[in-house]
């Protein structure tokens, strides 16, 4: 489901305001850096992820919004 989407819902024409389109972007936290990093992904099929500082594999995927709330992200 899209931005669009969501603003096509009736029920939600009047909580627009709330959805703001920058909160749909994807951002990835490494667990063992404890910040938001880029990735790299070796195949592009798969949900395998690695961190371009530390090269860990413990990447969690979500939007900045949640991330940032999820895990405490100053």
């Amino acid at each position: 489901m899209s931005y669009e989407d969501l603003l096509n819902i009736d029920e939600l024409w009047n909580k627009r305001e709330y959805f703001k389109e920058d909160r749909w972007g994807v951002a990835y936290f490494c667990k063992k850096c404890e910040q938001l990093v880029e990735t790299q992904r070796p195949d592009s099929r798969g949900y395998r992820f690695i961190c371009t500082q530390c090269e860990s594999e413990e990447i969690v995927l979500g939007t900045k919004e949640w991330l940032i709330t999820n895990y405490k992200i100053k």
